[in-house]
């Protein structure tokens, strides 16, 4: 049927997924025409795939966010709610087109949310933080924007890691750890910045702050996260797969760096034209152990 898929999304504490969709079809005139939708899909008893509902979008849907019975939606560079309709496992979905939560400067690459923090990725702006606020009045949500990141990257793998800290890996292959201001998480913001035009509005924000970083070379394809003791693993695009450990010992990490400073000395002395990586000046507060 010329369908291509876009996104898959797995709707929490229900049997649906959620498929984003694309149809490229033609009139009797040959003319192409391009149909976006989300398709609300279930495995049957027989563990058959059947269509639910079919909800059109106007737009490429590429990331979903859940929370509280409802899902954010990014489509093209805007960001709208889906609100479900009857209680169950099975409800109806009604996706509100008419205004757009926030929007994004070129287009939504990801979205996760922790909490009422709602980290949303901009396809080469990198990242932008709302916070998800109810009206009391009439229960609508809406986002306001409270911090940004101000060197434009383009993501390809995020791990949020708690409401106020994420990691993040972009296509050059740098991984950075990102937190926001403390002002921002005791909601107290008084460090306010107009963020640089994007040719979108924005209020003034924070600034994300970067607490470590290291460049693997290739392109990040993932990151994810050991819950018990805090390690971030990655994966590139060209098959390396490694791990940053977090090191809570001072001593160990003294002893750690005078080994790391060793080699690297040595390496310079004995292959003084070979650059031993790529980007090295990406490293901050993060020690490379791979010689060791």
């Amino acid at each position: 049927e010329n369908i291509e898929l876009l996104s898959l999304y797995v709707v929490p504490q229900s049997t649906q997924f959620m498929v984003g969709c694309k149809r490229t079809m033609k009139n009797a005139k040959n003319e192409s025409h391009i149909d976006y939708y989300i398709d609300v899909m279930k495995f049957n008893s027989r563990f058959e795939l059947i269509s639910l509902q079919k909800i059109q979008c106007g737009g490429a849907p590429k990331v979903f966010g859940y929370f509280n019975g409802s899902i954010l939606v990014g489509i093209n560079r805007h960001i709208y709610h889906m609100i479900s309709q009857g209680d169950g496992p099975e409800p109806k979905w009604h996706l509100n087109l008419n205004v757009a939560l926030s929007s994004l400067p070129t287009g939504c690459s990801f979205l996760e949310i922790c909490d009422d923090v709602v980290w949303i990725v901009d396809t080469t702006q990198s990242f932008f933080c709302f916070i998800r606020k109810q009206n009391p009045n009439d229960g609508r949500y809406s986002l306001h924007p409270v911090a940004t990141d101000t060197k434009p990257k383009q993501l390809t793998a995020i791990c949020v890691l708690n409401r106020a800290m994420v990691a993040t890996g972009d296509k050059f292959g740098t991984i950075e750890i990102l937190r926001l201001p403390d002002d921002v998480v005791c909601d107290r913001k008084w460090r306010m910045i107009q963020p640089p035009d994007r040719d979108i509005y924005m209020p003034k924000t924070c600034i994300l702050i970067s607490l470590a970083s290291f460049n693997i070379g290739e392109a990040v394809t993932s990151i994810f996260r050991n819950g018990r003791n805090n390690t971030l693993f990655y994966t590139s695009i060209l098959g390396q797969i490694g791990a940053l450990i977090p090191i809570k010992d001072e001593e160990a990490s003294t002893t750690l760096q005078t080994a790391s400073s060793t080699i690297k000395a040595g390496f310079e002395k004995e292959f003084a034209l070979m650059k031993r990586k790529k980007f090295e000046h990406m490293d901050i507060s993060v020690l490379d152990l791979d010689a060791i």
